[in-house]
């Protein structure tokens, strides 16, 4: 190893592990190679795994949760603070329309996120209303098969039992 190359942290635990929580701190795939060892490629091999994915996608969400909750819980105080800043007659006429830009701009994403929330539920509604009725259809389907099949045979056994005689 020369004097302007670092060494390598050595692979401890789990290799797939190590790098979903690599990835998850918010290392590139380039950098997070580079820490385990293996090549950009072999880790975007295994990035095509659904599973694997999934696993990185619920550390970053694990890792985000918590940002998120403690915003979520200042968003009610800092959407007073606007509004109280849009309404102070000492507050510079700027920083007053400005936040007022805020809270439309806020109001109209709501208004968005309402909508799409509405026209997801009906989308998923009319997706299990179809899924049921194929469901139906394809039950059909398959008991006339069977009645078809038992017809069939009653009438193969008569055409039998007609040339018996």
């Amino acid at each position: 190893m020369t004097s302007t190359e670092q060494p390598r942290p050595t692979v401890t635990g789990n290799l797939n592990d190590q790098i979903i929580e690599l990835l998850a701190a918010g290392h590139t795939v380039t950098q997070t190679a580079a820490i385990v060892g293996r090549s950009t490629s072999a880790l975007y091999r295994r990035l095509r795994d659904k599973v694997f994915m999934s696993r990185v996608a619920e550390a970053r969400g694990a890792q985000l949760r918590p940002l998120a909750d403690a915003a979520h819980e200042e968003a009610p105080a800092a959407l007073q603070r606007l509004v109280d800043l849009s309404r102070d007659p000492d507050v510079h006429a700027s920083s007053r329309i400005k936040a007022n830009a805020i809270l439309v701009e806020l109001r109209l994403r709501l208004h968005t996120a309402q909508d799409v929330e509405a026209r997801l539920a009906a989308v998923e509604a009319a997706i299990q209303a179809a899924t049921l009725v194929q469901y139906q259809l394809n039950r059909s389907s398959a008991q006339a098969a069977e009645m078809r099949k038992a017809e069939e045979i009653v009438l193969g056994s008569l055409d039998a039992e007609e040339a018996d005689r």
